[in-house]
């Protein structure tokens, strides 16, 4: 069901192809097919940083998010490297929170009862905080772009998201 669906958006992320092979009473074979560039270990050297390069910095962030899981897990990845992690579970304990406390980094999620992370952005944004929000969201990032920047967001974050990615796209706007 579900698990389908995800590889399918991956697969076309990556301009790929899917297909499926079905035998009665036999079973379903699905295969996928993605190009990628083969890569060279060794010119790493002007790449971005690695994890452990963007953890010289201890970052403050708020996480606004509504499932649990989602919140264990975040915060786990944040404080694995050394970082403070405060969580809120919607729009309107965000707002209250920024207007107490400073943060280097916002991570929203887009998809919350109440006020969701468009409405919570444009919120904190009229009080005039500029600190960066990124999206984390299972949303498509071409879908969401667009409203994402005309909220206030900085950055989209697909979920599931690999640290290295997250602590990256920080460390970039820690340097604006």
């Amino acid at each position: 069901g579900l698990g389908l669906a995800i590889v399918k958006r991956l697969v076309d992320l990556f301009d790929g192809e899917i297909s499926l092979e079905s035998q009665e009473k036999k079973g379903t074979t699905f295969t996928v097919e993605i190009d990628f560039e083969t890569y060279n270990q060794q010119d790493k050297s002007n790449e971005t940083k690695t994890i452990d390069d963007l953890s010289l910095k201890k970052y403050n962030v708020l996480v606004v998010e509504d499932n649990k899981i989602n919140q264990i897990v975040t915060k786990r990845i944040i404080e694995n490297q050394g970082h403070n992690c405060v969580l809120v579970s919607d729009g309107t304990e965000a707002i209250e929170i920024v207007k107490k406390e400073t943060f280097d980094v916002i991570l929203m999620d887009i998809n919350m009862p109440g006020l969701n992370g468009y409405e919570t952005s444009i919120e904190i944004r009229k009080l005039k905080i500029a600190t960066p929000i990124i999206a984390l969201t299972a949303f498509d990032k071409s879908e969401i772009k667009e409203k994402a920047l005309i909220s206030g967001i900085n950055d989209v974050i697909i979920k599931p998201f690999e640290p290295e990615n997250l602590f990256q796209t920080i460390a970039l706007y820690q340097k604006k």
